[in-house]
């Protein structure tokens, strides 16, 4: 029997896909612990997140504003390829989850298209 793996994937509903992601993300946070910066904006960019997936109080715009700047500050310190690698994949995760809670506030109207 042949899966369509994209349809089964959209099956899946978004909050449970990005829950996830963000699982796989935590995975690589243990990587960041001797980079107290870094440690600490993924832990708090990644808890911000897993409050979006809990509830309908985070929005986008809310991530955003607390996560973006210093997940980038962070990530572009680093020079170990495994802390490198590892801040990529929470970064990666974390993004996924912004781009999703857009989506989100866009469906409920709190915020307009463009």
């Amino acid at each position: 029997m042949k899966y369509d793996l994209m349809r089964v994937i959209e099956n899946v509903p978004v909050r449970a896909r990005v829950a996830f992601t963000l699982a796989l993300a935590g995975k690589a946070i243990p990587a960041l612990e001797g980079n107290a910066p870094a440690f600490k904006a993924a832990q708090n960019a990644l808890a911000q997140c897993w409050q979006w997936v809990e509830d309908d109080e985070v929005e986008g715009i809310d991530l955003y504003r607390n996560h973006v700047e210093s997940l980038a500050v962070q990530g572009s310190q680093l020079s170990d390829d495994v802390e490198s690698m590892s801040m990529s994949a929470v970064i990666s995760a974390f993004y996924y989850a912004m781009w999703q809670a857009f989506r989100h506030d866009l469906e409920v109207n709190r915020v307009n298209e463009g």
